[in-house]
């Protein structure tokens, strides 16, 4: 029949179903699209909060896969283990080095995204930056000594005038101070030698590189005190001549009556002579109204002189520098809480 026969040469629409089976193809047939992947029921991709590893959780990570590289020949360990080896193993050379680190999630997304804050710690984030472009390089001199600003300046936190110097003292005679004046004595047959005094100054712009340099090597790499700018009359600066040999800076806003001090060293071979205490009296007197807070290490003598000053222990944190220290550090991972009260 005709009628048949033009049934039989009709193309079938979309609607219908081919009426043949294709034979299975000697090559890879292509994969569906990413679209209709994820346009697939019941196939949404997990919505999971990750956080990247921190420096101790990187250490130990490491550690446990250098054990896997001493038990196992390198042929069979996976290629994607052996990769992630090796990043770990370059971020902690370069650590040690001093050298930035590259995290992706830290670079800018765009022409016109704006720059990441960085955490300083639990209580107050970086809002303010040394200007120094990231090309040049900070030099050892600066890092060690900084440069040389004598001049009235006014505070951005109060608008307070504030004077170049806090104190100066002639009297106190550090370890350092007097080991060189014995030697000067000897050499010089017998001639009185002369010292510098110890000036005590608020925190200025050409202070943060020597600062930053001190504190990174009694605490912890990677600390940044460019924001104690924006409240200089809550700091002090320890300087002999211009080397800076101790340093302290409280945060006077953390709460409505509550202050913090985040950071408070002296440099090795300058301890036991007085420098701590003043630098403490100092804090404790510029926030005479609100309650002073701190966190120290639990095996940091610091604790007796702040009990001296009136500091009363709270409570003891567990694993509070875990975050802070190298992994490879020996130091004590638990703190007090220490709290004056007014």
């Amino acid at each position: 029949d005709e009628s048949s026969d033009e049934s039989d040469n009709e193309i079938p629409t979309k609607e219908d179903k081919y009426p043949y089976v294709a034979s299975k193809s000697l090559f890879r047939t292509s994969s569906k699209s990413r679209t209709s992947f994820l346009e697939e029921d019941n196939c949404s991709l997990p919505k999971t909060n990750t956080e990247m590893l921190g420096e101790y959780e990187e250490g130990e990570l490491l550690k446990k896969l250098r054990d896997i590289v001493a038990k196992k020949p390198i042929e069979e360990i996976p290629e994607e283990i052996r990769r992630y080896y090796r990043k770990l193993s370059v971020r902690e050379v370069k650590r040690k080095l001093l050298q930035p680190l590259h995290n992706i999630d830290t670079l800018p997304q765009g022409i016109n995204a704006k720059k990441r804050e960085i955490i300083l710690d639990r209580f107050h984030q970086l809002t303010c930056s040394v200007k120094m472009s990231e090309d040049e390089d900070v030099k050892f001199s600066s890092r060690l000594v900084g440069n040389v600003q004598q001049e009235l300046f006014q505070s951005p936190y109060s608008g307070r005038i504030l004077q170049p110097y806090v104190y100066r003292d002639s009297v106190s005679m550090p370890q350092w101070v007097k080991m060189m004046c014995e030697l000067q004595f000897t050499v010089n047959d017998g001639e009185i030698p002369s010292r510098a005094p110890i000036d005590y100054c608020y925190v200025r712009p050409h202070h943060i590189p020597a600062v930053n340099s001190l504190l990174q090597r009694l605490f912890w790499p990677g600390i940044d005190m460019s924001e104690c700018l924006m409240y200089p009359d809550f700091s002090v600066v320890a300087l002999y001549k211009r080397l800076i040999i101790g340093c302290a800076f409280l945060v006077p806003d953390v709460g409505h009556n509550e202050a913090y001090i985040s950071f408070m060293a002296v440099r090795p071979g300058w301890q036991k002579a007085g420098i701590g205490s003043f630098m403490l009296y100092h804090l404790t007197q510029t926030c005479s109204e609100k309650d002073i807070t701190l966190h120290v290490s639990a095996t940091n003598s610091a604790v007796f002189l702040y009990q001296k000053f009136g500091f009363k222990i709270e409570e003891m944190i567990l694993d509070f520098y875990d975050k802070y220290l190298p992994w490879e550090s020996t130091d004590s991972r638990h703190a007090f809480f220490l709290r004056l009260k007014r």
